[in-house]
């Protein structure tokens, strides 16, 4: 009998053994708005879960969800704004930190289809983040947001810059017909 548990010990010792921490690829969304609680689906690999999470901020509270890779990020209504650092550990080590934007305004997530302008998804304000993905080579996002005449719509992009995201994306303003504004043109 003793022959055959030396296998079996050794067999889980070797397992053991080559348990690695877990690695922390991107989370979407990658942000909340102070005082929400957001589900985060974190990309990477997770050998054990649930896994531990750690902010370089005290005011962002992570908790694992039953479902390996979902999260629950709560966000303080005092958090500071800006880019926060976000790890998952557990027993065997700890991930690389990926970033975590604190803003003030709300957020809303993507919701496909919407790579074509008769799905585009509507967003019922101005004032607000769209977190989106893309999910496939040559996705387009698009969104439709209503304003009154004399408003200006602000928009900006945060992929690469802050988010680390190896896409090289474009942001463009188009009107209900499809056209971009360009500058005026004169007329011969």
């Amino acid at each position: 009998m003793r022959p055959v548990l030396s296998p079996l010990l050794l067999l889980a010792i070797a397992s053991v053994a080559i348990a690695k921490p877990p690695t922390l690829e991107h989370l979407f969304p990658a942000g909340a708005a102070r005082g929400s609680t957001v589900e985060v689906t974190a990309s990477g690999q997770f050998d054990r879960w649930p896994v531990r999470g750690w902010s370089s901020s005290a005011g962002i509270a992570i908790k694992a969800e039953g479902e390996k890779g979902k999260l629950s990020i709560a966000v303080a209504p005092d958090a500071p704004t800006g880019v926060h650092w976000v790890r998952l550990f557990d027993d065997e080590g700890a991930s690389a930190p990926r970033p975590f934007v604190v803003g003030v305004l709300p957020e809303v997530t993507e919701v496909e289809p919407n790579d074509e302008p008769g799905q585009a998804q509507r967003v019922d304000r101005p004032d607000l983040v769209v977190n989106g993905r893309l999910a496939k080579t040559g996705d387009v996002d698009g969104y439709v947001v209503r304003l009154k005449k004399g408003q200006r719509l602000v928009a900006s992009m945060e992929a690469n810059r802050r988010l680390g995201s190896p896409m090289d994306g474009v942001l463009q303003v188009a009107s209900a017909e499809g056209f971009r504004p360009g500058p005026e043109r004169r007329r011969a």
